[in-house]
């Protein structure tokens, strides 16, 4: 998809093609459409992850067809949910068909002890990674998960992440914020 990035939220979404690189949870929702940029940007992260780190990126919600989303005000195309990588390797997701209302692995107010099997080495791969992409604005992870991949980071001494916000209610999912974008000539 050839896309140009606008401040305008109209125009159509896509949809995310089935892909082998990453996992599209909660079909039956049908929440997995995007402006260009943020589709080409999920293809882009799934298969690096699962190229380069043998792990398929778990793709939450995106928005409806139509732009609508009954789970999220906040979803409209240009920003997504992801679950984050735990390292037993099992799903992020206790629902993976998102039937429930609270369908991830962990609730979002989870405490500290809930979020200590994340894989935070992998963690802090897909966050340096998504906060590198021209499109992001902003990436959102809960307080505990925040304290923790801080630690990591000291213990491992690497950079700390740009872009990486502590947010309320986040403990249970990653939200990527992207600038709006439309294929270019509509």
């Amino acid at each position: 998809m050839d896309y140009i990035v606008t401040n305008d939220t109209s125009g159509p979404v896509y949809p995310l093609p089935d892909s082998n690189h990453y996992v599209k949870l909660f079909r039956p929702r049908n929440l997995h459409y995007g402006d260009p940029g943020t589709i080409v940007s999920i293809a882009g992260m799934g298969e690096h992850f699962h190229t380069r780190h043998q792990y398929l990126v778990e793709v939450g919600n995106i928005t409806g067809r139509d732009r609508r989303n009954n789970y999220s005000r906040s979803h409209d195309g240009d920003n997504f949910d992801l679950a984050y990588p735990w390292a037993d390797r099992r799903s992020g997701a206790s629902d993976p068909e998102g039937r429930s209302t609270a369908p991830y692995r962990t609730s979002a107010n989870a405490g500290p002890d809930a979020v200590a099997g994340i894989d935070y080495a992998l963690l802090y791969q897909m966050l340096a990674y998504i906060a590198g992409l021209p499109l992001c604005t902003g990436v959102l992870i809960g307080r505990n998960v925040m304290a923790a991949l801080l630690r990591y980071i000291a213990r491992a001494n690497v950079a700390r992440l740009v872009r990486v916000i502590e947010y309320r209610a986040h403990e249970d999912h990653i939200h990527v914020n992207f600038r709006h974008t439309k294929l270019r000539g509509t």
